[in-house]
């Protein structure tokens, strides 16, 4: 066989054989890089796909389905210490189950990743444990000899129960997308709260929504995926249902056919959409409700369809392409079709000497139209979570109140080949969740063994707080200067380039690409990204002209008005873009998760 050789300082001690494999890497001798993958190696190689660090469970995501996740396996986890049962999300759950009820104070779980590691299914998981082990009701699932999806409860269980866990696919049909690297990935982050009354029961739950990609509904990368549920409607709308929302085939929706990418391999959206009914019907929603909410989506897929043309002898003067479209999109969203048409190929721009009318071009009039199908989706998601809140939080009419269990499942790290506004706020939301970690694993830690005079080896580790302060701190962070730049009256971005290329070209985080004048780069603890500013400003403000608001708030179906009650009939209303409820697509917020983190 070859050999080879290389220096010795790229070498690692080895651990004693006996020490393979271990469930806990504290355990091991010696503890570095190399001896920790693989150990995970030798692990997933066996199908054991976690493993201990101390408090913390690593998960390796296996791309296949183990038995590992019906009621039968969760019985040895349940009262056992974390130290006395062997590595599985279970284990966690039990244990922040049992603090919580020992200690009567609320905790944390804390789910992290990059794209694709499986934060998803792991949170279902963890949920699917705390409402088995709340003990209110036998909530049966699926044994995988079955052949049913471990993850689908049957109809058995208190209603609080079952709104619970009915609340992922419904939160999944609309928030989550195929990407290049998952096929179910959630384009929103979210902070699960799982409220017990004074017996420890399961008594209610909260889902706080973050991030939504609301960018992702107008365009797609080849390969990739709109939200779940346009195609789920397009494959299992009935025939009736299909001729009252005029619906097409997928292929024939702008928004759809970009990324020419219809299916998933081994889904079936007409059976995935009859999962999401079932699960609006459990959160609340009647049959009317249904086909409100679908009409509203396949208006937004028709709004898609709409195109603009030149106005012949006037370049700056644009027109709708085909009318027939416009009104389709028009009867589906119940607004006025002069009014919309006017609202997208015109804006009002407020002078000091008043409201002015000017005419926009193709390339405005399409911004418009983007613009508007994306408010309409950012408010109706908001709207949805309120709709589930407003189940989970309520029993017997009164709110619930106490203790709770939190589990935060956000977007993983990401870093693609075309880096834009959306990675740059998601990858600063994944370091302040590895501050967070930092702060957890190594000062506390390394601060209570000090207090308490334990010998120990002060450890190294890679402090991101730098990082952050690149992006947030005041006035130069690179957040603070495009929130600038998007208040100055001719800002672009080209301009924010410009002032960051300025601010930050000595500082060892921040690095100008080679090629170009409109990227950056950033080295986050994760490792370096470039951004593209294309769009950085647009996003950022994420407006909404106000002759669209209006028309959308005079609305005939009340549902839709209803989404854009924050605006008056003169077109007053809350900041541009803005959902009920707070901003559907805004930037992510910094505060960690309350109580402990597990």
């Amino acid at each position: 066989r070859d050999l080879h050789s290389f220096p010795t300082r790229r070498s690692s001690d080895l651990n004693p054989r006996e020490f393979e494999g271990i469930d806990d890497l504290i355990k091991l001798q010696h503890l570095h890089e190399a001896a920790i993958l693989h150990n995970l190696k030798l692990r997933y190689n066996e199908d054991k796909i976690y493993t201990f660090t101390g408090p913390i469970l690593i998960a390796v995501n296996p791309w296949k389905r183990l038995p590992l996740y019906d009621a039968e396996h969760m019985k040895p986890f349940k009262g056992k210490a974390l130290t006395e049962s062997p590595p599985h999300l279970f284990a966690i759950a039990d244990a922040a189950y049992r603090s919580m009820v020992k200690d009567k104070n609320s905790q944390s779980i804390l789910v992290s990743g990059e794209s694709g590691a499986g934060k998803t299914e792991s949170t279902k998981y963890l949920m699917q444990y705390l409402v088995n082990i709340s003990g209110r009701s036998k909530v049966a699932t699926a044994v995988e000899s079955s052949g049913s999806d471990p993850l689908t409860p049957r109809r058995q269980g208190t209603a609080v129960e079952q709104q619970v866990l009915q609340s992922n696919p419904l939160l999944e049909a609309f928030g989550n997308a195929k990407t290049l690297r998952n096929d179910n990935s959630s384009r929103f982050g979210k902070f699960i709260q799982i409220f017990f009354d004074d017996t420890s029961l399961i008594s209610g739950a909260a889902i706080d929504t973050y991030l939504l990609e609301k960018s992702r509904l107008v365009s797609q990368a080849i390969g990739e995926r709109n939200y779940h549920i346009f195609y789920q409607l397009c494959a299992g709308a009935t025939p009736e249902e299909r001729e009252e929302l005029q619906l097409l085939d997928m292929g024939d929706y702008f928004f759809l056919n970009q990324s020419e990418c219809f299916e998933l391999d081994g889904v079936s959206d007409r059976a995935q959409f009859v999962r999401t009914r079932d699960a609006m019907d459990y959160v609340g929603l009647d049959e009317d409700q249904h086909m409100t909410i679908f009409r509203l989506l396949s208006g937004i897929l028709r709004l898609g369809n709409v195109d603009f043309v030149i106005v012949p002898g006037h370049d700056d003067i644009s027109a709708v392409r085909d009318p027939e479209e416009l009104s389709v999109a028009s009867q589906l969203l119940r607004v006025d079709v002069g009014a919309l048409d006017e609202a997208l190929c015109k804006r009002k721009i407020a002078t000091p000497e008043g409201e002015i009318v000017v005419n926009s071009t193709v390339d405005q009039a399409a911004d418009a139209r983007e613009a508007l199908s994306k408010a309409l989706y950012g408010r109706l998601f908001t709207w949805l979570v309120g709709q589930i809140n407003a189940n989970m939080r309520n029993t017997g009419g009164k709110l619930v109140r106490g203790h709770h269990i939190g589990i935060l499942d956000i977007f993983g790290f990401e870093s693609f080949e075309l880096n834009s506004f959306e990675q740059l706020c998601i990858n600063y939301a994944n370091e302040k969740l590895q501050q967070q970690f930092n702060q957890f694993v190594f000062k506390l830690e390394q601060e209570e063994y000090k207090r308490e005079q334990i010998p120990w080896e002060y450890i190294e580790f890679l402090d991101n707080q730098p990082c952050l302060d690149l992006l947030e701190e005041r006035p130069r962070g690179v957040f603070p200067v495009l929130d600038e730049e998007c208040m100055v009256p001719r800002g672009s971005d080209d301009g924010f380039a410009s002032k960051l290329f300025s601010h930050h070209k000595q500082h060892g985080y921040f690095e100008k690409a080679k090629i170009g004048t409109d990227s950056f780069i950033v080295r986050h603890y994760a490792g370096p990204v470039c951004y593209t500013v294309t769009g950085f400003l647009e996003k950022n403000k994420d407006q909404l002209f106000e002759g669209l608001k209006v028309v959308c708030s005079k609305s005939t179906d009340p549902f839709i008005a209803s989404l854009f009650k924050d605006v008056d009939g003169e077109g007053n209303g809350s900041s541009a873009g803005a959902a009920p409820g707070g901003r559907a697509g805004g930037r992510a917020r910094a505060g960690a998760p309350s109580g402990p983190v597990r």
